[in-house]
């Protein structure tokens, strides 16, 4: 309402509007890279400062990650197919920013050793000679039952880590039943 000498007046309502300025997206934390085993689960992450809302999309080697599209991207039982240079890109209306490159190692797993094996056995002098394989720097037992279905296992001899890919180990020969055995690697 506006008056004077004259009279007064009043207007239809007004609206006064003001715009916030749009702020352009800037990463304030930067993806990791990282060096995993395969199988592993990875996790990349970024954050971001901007006016929403905010559009992440994630890259590998310059391929775009269909339906990667949050501050976080989440690889699953990682294979060495996998290794490579992840990035994201983030924009806004008022502009974008891209991550650094985090580079993501996968290596393959470390192999199994190989089961210990008992070789031929033989007989030398009333005993029963086992030789059996055996992997390097690892302890070793030799066990032995008279019943798989019971599996009451009797150890007859502990080795210490081995030096060698090849041990032996003795044991009298009985009049008793059958017998079974087996190598045991330790940690």
């Amino acid at each position: 309402m506006a008056s004077n000498s004259a009279g007064s007046a009043t207007s239809s309502a007004a609206v006064l509007s003001v715009n916030a300025q749009i702020v352009a997206p800037s990463i304030s934390t930067q993806p990791q890279g990282v060096t995993v085993t395969e199988g592993t689960d990875v996790i990349l992450s970024v954050t971001v400062i901007g006016s929403a809302p905010l559009v992440y999309q994630w890259w590998v080697n310059s391929t775009l990650l269909a339906s990667q599209t949050s501050s976080q991207l989440t690889l699953n039982n990682v294979t060495t197919n996998q290794t490579g240079n992840y990035y994201v890109q983030v924009t806004n209306a008022a502009g974008g920013a891209k991550s650094s490159i985090a580079l993501v190692t996968v290596t393959s797993a470390p192999a199994l050793p190989p089961s210990p094996a008992v070789l031929a056995p033989t007989v030398q002098n009333g005993e029963l000679v086992l030789r059996f394989t055996a992997a390097i720097g690892k302890p070793h037992a030799l066990e032995c039952t008279d019943d798989l279905l019971t599996a009451k296992w009797i150890v007859l001899t502990n080795f210490p880590p081995a030096a060698s890919t090849n041990l032996v180990a003795y044991d009298s020969l009985t009049n008793g039943p059958q017998r079974f055995y087996r190598v045991l690697t330790g940690p």
